[in-house]
């Protein structure tokens, strides 16, 4: 975590940064759920194992169609805080829901 303080001629901005393990939302997803979700698509298949979702490595990220089909068949809300950290469960909770509206 980074917390960044500027101060030039009164104007104070403060903002935290959030190293997540994973390098984006959608590896929080449980797998089964995105798995069944893109399976059906013949332009956007869903070639990852198990094992590659788990570690959610930047090669491994979904594609923009991807993603908007999970947000078309609402696997958002399938998101899951329990392995989460507590000190960004409500960032990444904001994200989902933002994601989802």
């Amino acid at each position: 975590m980074v917390d960044c303080k500027i101060n030039p001629n009164s104007v104070r901005i403060n903002f935290t940064i959030y190293q997540l393990n994973k390098s984006t939302i959608e590896f929080y997803l449980p797998y089964e759920d995105v798995q069944n979700a893109l399976k059906e698509s013949a332009q956007n298949p869903f070639i990852r194992t198990k094992d590659e979702w788990v570690v959610g490595n930047n090669e491994c990220k979904l594609n923009k169609a991807q993603k908007r089909m999970l947000k078309d068949k609402e696997i958002y809300n399938h998101f899951n805080l329990e392995n989460i950290p507590s000190s960004i469960k409500t960032e990444l909770n904001k994200i989902v829901h933002d994601i989802d509206d």
